[in-house]
């Protein structure tokens, strides 16, 4: 584990040749590697733009997920979806939101959260927000969905 923490120290301060190879090392030494490092790599491959290949090592984490799963493989899981349906345009960003929120919510810490933090809510409106449709329309319990203008004009 310490070199997935040296990988993470040098991720964090832009030196991604340093990062990939302590991570290397580490997978390596792993014959079955943790969740959270499979993921982990996916997001150093966003860093280093290699999109197509983080986009099949997510699929490949969530792949290999048992079938039930304790509250950090839920993150993991979430945290997998979130990042595939951030490179799919037509997911909405309220889909975005909601799988951001079920990870926030679930309050796990540890490695999970040390190696694939989520980011602020902003950092995802930021990227995503322009899959906010323009048109939103607010239904309230006993309301119309759509309301029409009503113009008064004052007699004198």
């Amino acid at each position: 584990m310490l070199n997935v923490g040296r990988s993470r120290y040098y991720s964090n301060r832009g030196r991604n040749e340093k990062a990939r190879a302590c991570l290397d090392t580490a997978l390596s030494l792993e014959d079955d590697p943790l969740l959270e490092l499979i993921a982990y790599d996916a997001t150093l491959m966003v860093v280093e733009g290699r999109h197509e290949e983080a986009r099949d090592r997510y699929r490949e984490c969530l792949a290999v997920l048992p079938e039930l799963l304790s509250p950090n493989e839920t993150y993991v899981s979430l945290f997998c979806k979130l990042r595939l349906a951030v490179y799919d345009e037509n997911r909405h960003y309220e889909e975005l939101e909601e799988l951001w929120e079920q990870a926030d919510n679930l309050g796990v810490g540890g490695v999970s959260k040390f190696l694939l933090p989520l980011g602020s809510k902003s950092v995802l409106l930021e990227n995503c927000g322009h899959r906010i449709p323009l048109d939103r329309t607010f239904k309230l319990k006993d309301c119309p969905a759509k309301a029409s203008r009503v113009f008064y004009r004052a007699r004198f």
